[in-house]
């Protein structure tokens, strides 16, 4: 079958749509609508994977000709982890609270009092990213990839303070450095835990294509 045109096209719950495919003509511009909305490009398992971000809609594009099935599934992410994602994920953790929030202080250093103040009120938590991996492979368990690059900004800190750990905080802004204790086995945990977590799910994944 030849094909003259062939454009993929998403309508949005908002009554918007978005373009995801290219389109170039003889003598005329490449337009190139959906790489504005492209968040990130993969192999998965060897397939090429495609995901756009529009919003809290997540759109996936697979290279999969099967009858009578578009290569793009919808997701719709939660609001609360979307939020999450842009205002408080880091490559060392979560913050606590969002930089939006007015009491926020991104710097912890001073007295004792000013520190306390800033404990909770915008330092970065290491072991938070287990929960929010957690949160979000629950409802996308083949998104491997993506949770491995919420970890991937911990391998170097093992060089770095207590060799060998991972600091309790560190501070909001970058270069993050580490704060308070250097050596706390909670942040180790977690990570070690979403490692594993990670790794369970592959295997899993692996099985079940080979089967």
């Amino acid at each position: 079958m030849m094909l003259n045109d062939l454009i993929e096209r998403a309508d949005l719950p908002d009554g918007s749509s978005l373009q995801l495919s290219s389109e170039e003509r003889v003598n005329a511009p490449l337009k190139t609508q959906g790489t504005d909305y492209l968040e990130e490009f993969r192999l998965e398992y060897g397939e090429p994977l495609w995901v756009f971000r529009f919003g809290t809609v997540v759109f996936e594009k697979r290279v999969l000709m099967v009858h009578r099935q578009n290569t793009v599934r919808v997701k719709k992410c939660s609001p609360v982890m979307e939020c999450a994602r842009r205002e408080l994920l880091t490559p060392v953790g979560m913050r606590s609270p969002s930089p939006q929030d007015k009491n926020e202080k991104s710097k912890y250093f001073g007295s004792l009092r000013d520190r306390r103040a800033a404990y909770h009120q915008g330092t970065l938590w290491p072991r938070l990213i287990g929960l929010f991996t957690d949160a979000r492979l629950q409802p996308h368990h083949h998104e491997l990839q993506q949770a491995e690059n919420f970890l991937s900004g911990f391998g170097h800190l093992l060089n770095s303070g207590a060799i060998g750990s991972i600091s309790e905080i560190f501070g909001a802004e970058p270069p993050y450095v580490h704060r308070d204790r250097e050596a706390q086995a909670w942040s180790v945990a977690e990570i070690l835990r979403s490692h594993v977590k990670i790794a369970t799910l592959n295997k899993h994944h692996e099985v079940n294509k080979v089967a």
